[in-house]
């Protein structure tokens, strides 16, 4: 619900491009930094999981987010 305070070059997806490629993968992170003409130091992720921090982290950008009350071992705990 919140793509309305986005214009749509300004929503990046990690499916656009040649190749989807999702999170972990660092292309929609890269790709938004190069298209913003923004350098990584200058942004900040705010992310929802870990697939999307390690992303954001692989870029080179500065992320907060991700709380999880489980272990990634072992996800049933």
């Amino acid at each position: 619900g919140q793509d309305c305070y986005f214009t749509d070059e300004r929503i990046f997806s990690a499916q656009e491009g040649e190749v989807p490629r999702s999170k972990p993968d660092p292309y929609v992170y890269l790709t938004a930094l190069q298209s913003l003409k923004i350098a990584a130091a200058n942004a900040l992720a705010i992310e929802d999981s870990l697939p999307g921090v390690r992303s954001a982290v692989a870029a080179g950008i500065e992320t907060w987010g991700y709380l999880s009350l489980t272990t990634e071992s072992n996800p049933q705990d």
